[in-house]
Order: C-alpha cells, then structure tokens, then sequence
C-alpha cells in the first residue's frame, strides 16, 4: 500500500474550519485494466468550496476527499492495460474520482491521455468549464455561422471559454464583465481570445436607453432550466444567457438590447423572449 496525503473533510462547513490533511491508504499494485496515478495539480474551483460547505446540489458521502478535476502522471499500470504507460500525463471525467489527494486507482477506460508538452496548470483545468461551455452550446440551441451569443461572467472559466469555441466556429459573442481599475486590460485579454464585442455592465445598460428594435422573430434564448441542467452534466455552475440576433449594434437595436440587461442582472430565470422584444 502507498500512503497518500489527502485533503479531506468529515463535516459540512466552512472550508478553512472543516478540512484536514490525513493520509489515506491506496494500493501499490493496480489490478487488472486499472492504471495507478498521481495527481500533480488540481484546482479549487467554486463548486469544490459549495460541496465542502454542503451547499452543492449533490452532497459527498462523509468523510470525502476534496477536488473535482486535475491533471495526473501515470506510476504503474495493471495487467492488460495498453492505452498508457508509465511517465503519461492523464485526466478523468469519470464522477467520484478524487483529487486533492497525492494517489488514485483509476480504471483504464476512464482515463484521457494530454498531451506532456501542454502546461500543467491548463491541463489541470481542462474537465469542468470547457466542457460546460461545448455542452451549453451545442446542446441546448441551434447556432449557425454568424449568430451571436450573449453571456455575462464573460471573463470566468466557462465564458473565457465560449468565447474560443464561438471564435473557432464563426459565432460571433458579446461580452459582459464587471468594472474594475484594470478592465481596459481586461477587455484586451478578452478580444484576443477572439471576443467581437466586450463590455462592462454599465456600459451594455448605457447603450440600451435609446433603442428601437433588437432582434429578429427567430430569436432565441435559453431558460434557466436548460442552463442549469448544462452545467450539472459538465459538473460545473454558471449562470449564462445564448442568443440568437440579427445585425448588432445597428442603431435601432437598442431599447430591445436595455430590456435584456435588464432582465440579466434580475439573475437566473426564464425569460419570455416576446416580453423582452416588447
């Protein structure tokens, strides 16, 4: 048996109060079409703190380990295992698996192999915000070239990375971020990730005061319903919003444009696509 140091909670609560370094016990020796790792580094995302706290939508059996996703370095494989081999950086998606911790057991077929020469610190993020942004794009609405995407949080995980995705398929994204001293810098970062549009809250809610009409009839925009349901199938929670429009920024866009804004900072609901065109 190896002797692994874990990051472990016994208690729902407040991270800083309920979490221990204990060592857990794991096998030296994986069974067959099992591959034992090692964790090298794992992120703390905001949904790791809410299942510590017991205020995630699904909570751990007690005692738990923390972490929910991360990048490994493949020690020894089990009997029959031809997909890896020792020195491999791997990931999983697999539910259950843990990470804050130093050694895992992990079955073959839930392991992905990444590539050594990618940093680690973008391997270890690569299972819970791109995912939730392919899933919410993909799933959930028809895009086609040339369609828009809204969204708010536009600098967090999951909308940094609906920003590359819509960029790499030719949908076209409007941004919004909170104010901040550096936000010019911000707005930069963004655009070269290949953000069409970036804006701070004020600045979308400014631009709404003197509009006339936004979007077409074939508008779309997704409930609360599908929104949440893409973020517990990629594990992650984040409010969005997707939209499809006409011509943006077209002078006479504008009025429909505030109606939208202003349902956005009500926070996450469904919204009635014809009482936003009112």
């Amino acid at each position: 048996m190896i002797s692994s140091e874990s990051l472990i909670f016994r208690s729902f609560g407040d991270p800083l109060k309920v979490l221990e370094i204990s060592k857990v016990e794991v096998p030296k020796e994986p069974k067959e079409g099992q591959v034992l790792v090692q964790w090298i580094a794992s992120p703390i995302n905001p949904l790791d703190i809410n299942k510590i706290q017991g205020a995630y939508a699904v909570r751990n059996e007690l005692p738990a380990i923390g972490g929910s996703e991360g990048v490994g370095r493949v020690v020894k494989v089990g009997r029959n295992v031809t997909k890896f081999k020792e020195g491999d950086h791997v990931t999983t998606f697999a539910l259950g698996t843990v990470f804050w911790t130093e050694y895992c057991i992990v079955d073959e077929e839930d392991l992905y192999k990444i590539d050594n020469r990618i940093d680690i610190a973008v391997a270890a993020t690569f299972m819970i915000n791109p995912p939730t942004a392919w899933i919410m794009l993909r799933d959930f609405v028809d895009l086609e070239k040339g369609d828009y995407v809204i969204q708010n949080a536009a600098n967090s995980g999951v909308g940094r990375a609906v920003i590359e995705l819509c960029a790499a398929w030719g949908i076209k994204t409007i941004n919004i971020i909170r104010s901040r001293e550096d936000v010019g810098m911000l707005k930069t970062e963004l655009w070269k990730l290949g953000a069409d549009h970036v804006f701070t809250e004020e600045e979308f809610a400014e631009m709404g005061k003197d509009v006339k009409k936004a979007f077409f009839s074939t508008s779309k925009l997704l409930s609360a319903n599908e929104r949440d349901h893409a973020s517990t199938k990629a594990r992650a929670e984040r409010s969005w919003w997707s939209k499809r429009i006409g011509d943006f920024l077209h002078p006479s866009e504008r009025r429909n444009l505030c109606n939208i804004w202003r349902h956005v900072k009500e926070g996450p609901r469904i919204l009635n696509i014809r009482t936003c065109l009112q």
